[in-house]
C-alpha cells in the first residue's frame, strides 16, 4: 500500500490506544487491525497520545499523533490553546513534540520516517515539525487529516517552509470546520480537499457546541479518508 493509503489508517488506529485494558492488549488489537500493512505497533514506544509503528522489511517507521478525546480536559485545553495561537506554550503540545523528537533520535539511520495525525493530532504533528529540527530533517512525508489550523499561528521562516512544502500534505473535507483556516492561513505544505463521504456516525451530545450539526461532525471524521 502507498503511504497516503496507510497514513489515514494509522491515524485512525491511534484512537485505539485510548481503549480499555492493558497497553499490550490495546497494541495487540491495533496489530490485528493492521496485519496486512507490513507494520507493527511497538508497544514500548507508543502511548495514549502517539502510536509508533515499524516495518522492518521496508525499513520504515511511522509515527502518528492521536486526535482529540473530548472526554479529556487536557485535550480540550490543548485545542483551545491552538485556536488562540498559543500551542507552543501548551504542555500537551510540548509533551507530544518532545516524545516524537526522542523517538526519532533512536531510529536507525537507514530507516525512513513518515508522520500522520488527525484533527488535534494533525496540529501537534505540524507543531512538532516546526519546532524539532531532528524530526524535520528525518521525515520523508507527513500527512494531516482535517488538522486544526489557527489564524493566529505565527508565520514560519522561508527556510523551514522550503524544507516542508514538498513533504507535508494537509488533507481536508471541504465542509470541515476544524481545518477551515487552512484556506487562509497555511504556514507550509500543500492542501488537498475532498468531498464528504456518507457514513452512519452519530454525534455525541457533549460535542454539539463544537460541531453544531451532524453533517459537520461527519465531515470531520477520519473515516472520510479511508478507502
Amino acid at each position: 500500500m502507498e503511504e497516503e493509503q496507510l497514513a489515514p489508517i494509522f491515524a485512525k488506529e491511534t484512537y485505539n490506544m485510548l481503549g480499555k485494558g492493558s497497553k499490550e492488549k490495546r497494541s495487540d488489537k491495533i496489530n490485528k487491525n493492521i496485519a496486512k500493512t507490513g507494520y507493527t505497533a511497538i508497544k514500548d514506544k507508543s502511548n495514549r497520545d502517539i502510536l509508533y509503528l515499524q516495518n522492518d522489511k521496508d525499513k520504515t517507521v511511522h509515527i502518528s499523533h492521536r486526535g482529540t478525546d473530548f472526554s479529556k480536559p487536557r485535550d480540550v485545553s490543548a485545542d483551545l490553546s491552538f485556536a488562540l495561537g498559543n500551542e507552543h506554550h501548551n504542555k500537551e503540545f510540548k509533551k507530544r513534540r518532545d516524545k516524537t523528537s526522542n523517538l526519532v533520535k533512536n531510529i536507525p539511520d537507514d530507516y525512513k520516517l513518515n508522520l500522520s495525525g488527525h484533527s488535534y493530532g494533525g496540529a501537534s504533528m505540524n507543531d512538532t515539525l516546526l519546532n524539532k529540527k531532528n524530526v524535520r530533517d528525518k521525515v520523508e512525508s507527513a500527512n494531516g487529516y482535517n488538522g486544526a489550523f489557527s489564524p493566529f499561528t505565527k508565520k514560519v521562516s522561508k527556510k523551514i517552509k522550503s524544507e516542508l512544502d514538498n513533504r507535508v500534505t494537509h488533507h481536508r473535507i471541504s465542509n470541515d470546520i476544524i481545518s477551515a483556516s487552512s484556506s487562509i492561513h497555511l504556514p507550509f505544505g500543500k492542501v488537498k480537499t475532498y468531498k464528504q463521504k456518507q457514513n452512519d456516525k452519530i454525534m455525541p451530545q457533549s460535542i454539539n457546541p463544537i460541531f453544531k450539526t451532524i453533517d459537520s461532525y461527519k465531515a470531520h471524521s477520519i473515516d472520510n479518508f479511508i478507502s
